[in-house]
This record gives C-alpha cells, sequence and structure tokens, in this order.
C-alpha cells in the first residue's frame, strides 16, 4: 500500500481504479478539496459535475475555505 500525498492510503495496480481510504470524512472533504483546487489552478477549460444534497456539505466548506485563504 502506497501513503496517498493527501494524508489517506492507496490501493490498486494499473488495471483498477486508485482507491484511497481516509479515517475521518473531513479527511475526504479536505484532500478532494485541495484536488479540485489544484485542477482548478492548472487547468484553464475545466468542467465539474457537483452533487448535490448533504453528502457534499464538508467538501463544499473546504473548497470555501480554500477560496477565501487564496488558494
Amino acid at each position: 500500500m502506497a501513503v496517498d500525498s493527501h494524508a489517506g492510503l492507496s490501493i490498486g495496480t494499473r488495471r483498477s481504479p486508485r482507491v484511497t481510504v481516509f479515517a475521518h470524512d473531513y479527511a475526504v472533504a479536505k484532500a478532494v478539496a485541495r484536488r479540485i483546487a489544484d485542477l482548478v489552478s492548472k487547468t484553464t477549460r475545466l468542467v465539474l459535475g457537483l452533487p448535490t444534497g448533504r453528502t457534499p456539505i464538508g467538501l463544499y466548506r473546504e473548497l470555501v475555505s480554500l477560496h477565501r485563504h487564496g488558494v
């Protein structure tokens, strides 16, 4: 198992998708928000399909926090 740079554990091979396991939901929100912010900063043409409802609220809070901090 390799350690993910966003504090999770990555599991996978070339044939399967990479799976990252996190200890807490807030760790997932921080890691995914950081990945989205990195993509937005590197890509001029980026289309995101974001879900609604209660599940992604932590992610959206992290994205707002990154934006407020100039990331």
